[in-house]
């Protein structure tokens, strides 16, 4: 090989080293970011994991990896109890990459994060009403998905604490001698939640209260019905 050809290749060669060092170093920094903010989520530390998946988001918003971050993130505020902005967090994910790999388990999370902000039966309903609809979003989009029995499983958890204060209301109007008003709230209760496991007591309240009012006949019938009800239910597979 002549010198000039040798110099060439040389000065070649050294041209694709500096190119390789230059694309690691760039790599270099993204990845350990990443695995960084992986680590603290693996160990528990989900405040400094949120940090470093915050940092990885705003400096490598073109990587391949950004959605996983992503998904990541708003893991990550959901195991350190922030319901709310973990919420907004897969709202972002789903948006943003709605090819991503992870968007049964974001919609799932972004459910049960309503899900852990329904308080106590006889509390404002209002966050309860949410996580119902979320879930009947997620079982609507994902019916055959690995999460569908558990979404299912707190779906009935919130139809229950639903039917608790209905049943709650019936009692206290009872206890108030308001008997008409008790009467409407029973009624509701079998009329909304039909599947209720409470419903078998309510209707036993329920016929006291028809007779207290002299309504002996729709007592009679309603014990024909929850009789009826009650063998449907030991009849059924």
């Amino acid at each position: 090989m002549r010198i000039e050809e040798q110099t060439r290749m040389r000065s070649f060669l050294l041209l694709l080293v500096s190119l390789l060092a230059l694309s690691c170093a760039g790599q270099g920094p993204r990845l350990e970011g990443l695995e960084k903010a992986n680590r603290y989520f693996e160990k528990g530390d989900f405040a400094q994991a949120i940090e470093e998946f915050k940092v990885y988001l705003e400096l490598e918003s073109a990587s391949t990896d950004v959605s996983r971050a992503q998904f990541m993130l708003a893991r990550s505020f959901y195991e350190n109890g922030d319901y709310p902005t973990a919420a907004v967090e897969f709202e972002v994910y789903r948006r943003n990459y709605p090819r991503g790999d992870s968007l049964e388990l974001a919609a799932y999370y972004d459910a049960l994060c309503w899900v852990e902000q329904s308080p106590r039966f006889d509390r404002d309903s209002a966050p309860t009403f949410r996580a119902i609809r979320k879930l009947e979003d997620f079982l609507r989009e994902f019916p055959a998905g690995r999460q569908t029995g558990t979404a299912r499983g707190k779906m009935a958890e919130m139809l229950d604490k639903l039917a608790r204060k209905k049943l709650s209301i019936a009692r206290f109007y009872a206890d108030m001698g308001r008997l008409e008003a008790a009467d409407i709230y029973y009624e509701l209760l079998a009329l909304e939640f039909p599947e209720s496991p409470l419903l078998s007591v309510a209707v036993e309240e329920w016929v006291e209260i028809k007779k207290a009012r002299g309504l002996e006949e729709e007592a009679e019938e309603l014990l024909r019905l929850k009789a009826e009800w009650e063998g449907r239910k030991d009849r059924a597979p």
